[in-house]
């Protein structure tokens, strides 16, 4: 009896032995003959690991422009500003922000200064189109700057005005295009 328990005590001890041996990445042989056991470890070598995914280019927002073109007509050079009047807050605190965009050839710098919003940025126009120009990043500065390349906002003068349309500028209330005003 006692050969018995040796014996399957053995066989216990091979068989952690043999599963530590395959989590190893080796090959296992056991053999046995009158009663004895035997464990032939043998490890083989790592398997190659598998070549990388080429890597695809990823645009981003700071994506460089396209050429410079031409600038706006001299008609829509200069200064023009846009004014919301947002109402109050809860505690009667007035709710305004003042934008300015001044063009000068294809460079235009714009500002958003008021009720918690400061932002200037410097910038060069590309055309889009006949009469639309997007306002690409140089320089920013402000409580919230945005990266060079960004596109801040799109200046229209199709319907014979300034319209700026823009999603990244701090506009306070004003939602979808916003129609500026030659600055007095």
């Amino acid at each position: 009896m006692p050969e018995e328990k040796s014996s399957s005590a053995l066989w216990i001890a091979i068989g952690c032995f043999a599963l530590l041996a395959l989590g190893l990445g080796g090959v296992v042989v056991l053999g046995a003959a009158g009663g004895i056991g035997a464990v032939l470890f043998l490890r083989t070598a790592p398997p190659e690991p598998p070549e990388p995914p080429a890597l695809e280019p990823v645009a981003t927002a700071a994506t460089p422009p396209p050429a410079a073109g031409s600038a706006p007509p001299a008609a829509y050079q200069g200064a023009w500003t846009f004014g919301e009047d947002c109402g109050k807050t809860a505690g009667g605190t007035p709710i305004y922000v003042g934008h300015t965009l001044t063009i000068t050839g294809d460079k235009a710098s714009a500002s958003a200064n008021g009720y918690q919003t400061w932002l200037e940025v410097t910038g060069t126009l590309y055309p889009v189109g006949t009469d639309t120009w997007d306002l690409h990043v140089d320089t920013s500065d402000g409580t919230a700057p945005k990266p060079a390349g960004t596109v801040v906002m799109r200046i229209d003068t199709s319907k014979k005005r300034l319209q700026v349309d823009s999603s990244e500028w701090p506009f306070a209330c004003a939602e979808g295009a916003v129609k500026f005003q030659r600055e007095k």
